[in-house]
């Protein structure tokens, strides 16, 4: 005798719908954050051959490469040129200066300027870039990587036995997310891209540092170790997180305690 074979109610089926949502919103947030773990590694990945990269330079340059340009691109105004650089001591590999957190407009464009220059924040103005080298330090009084700043031209920078503490001084960082550089379009980007600094200055927060990983943004320090920390960490009112950014490991407060809240 044949049984006859019973289909699902409307009632089980939703039972079965219910069922699938709940394990999806518990499972996504997880799919998400393993994602989001993969992107930071990646990042780290990149700074670190981009520290090492630096350190090459600096080791066979005598001093680390110049910061920014001056005189770059039209109108004239600062262009980070670091990048450019650093380049061929990358292999020549451009994605190694892009976060897969960062839109693709964050991109290392293949352009080249109305000058002919291939900086990859200087194309059609001043363009959104991922990374951004310690340039300023917690002030515009080259602190940071910049020893001098010719009124036309690029940046002097340091040598690498003038770093006090190169353990203890960021070199290259996540950069600000912000795809505009000029109010009322929204938040600043106060500097330019690919350059951090002046750090403390009288604008403080997001506009800095990198925010794309959980908030906050992975760095590089002088002797090629990586950081992750939240951004209002990265650049907090205190001597331990103030003096990472200068060349002389000391926090510099007569620059930033008139901003501290």
């Amino acid at each position: 005798m044949k049984t006859k074979s019973q289909a699902f109610t409307l009632i089980e089926l939703l039972v079965v719908i219910a069922i699938i949502a709940v394990l999806a919103a518990l499972l996504l947030p997880a799919l998400s954050q393993s994602k989001e773990k993969a992107r930071r590694i990646f990042c780290q990945n990149n700074l670190r051959q981009l520290g090492l990269a630096l350190l090459n330079y600096g080791d066979e340059n005598g001093s680390y490469p110049p910061c920014f340009s001056t005189k770059a691109r039209t109108p004239n105004s600062e262009t980070s040129v670091w990048n450019a650089y650093l380049l061929p001591y990358a292999g020549n590999n451009s994605e190694m200066f892009y976060c897969p957190s960062f839109p693709d407009y964050f991109h290392w464009t293949t352009n080249t300027s109305a000058l002919g220059n291939f900086y990859p924040t200087n194309i059609q103005g001043n363009r959104p870039f991922c990374y951004a080298i310690n340039a300023r330090g917690v002030a515009a009084a080259d602190m940071g990587l910049v020893k001098a700043t010719p009124l036309a031209g690029e940046t002097i920078s340091r040598r690498p036995n003038e770093i006090r503490a190169p353990a203890d001084m960021i070199a290259i960082g996540d950069d600000s997310s912000y795809t505009t550089n000029s109010f009322p379009n929204g938040p600043a980007k106060i500097g330019g891209w690919g350059e951090f600094g002046p750090i403390y200055s009288s604008v403080m927060g997001s506009i800095f540092i990198g925010t794309v990983h959980d908030q906050g943004g992975n760095m590089v320090f002088l002797d090629g170790h990586m950081g992750w920390q939240h951004w209002w960490k990265w650049i907090e009112f205190s001597d331990t997180a103030a003096k990472r950014w200068n060349y002389d490991n000391q926090p510099h407060e007569e620059f930033w305690a008139t901003n501290s809240p």
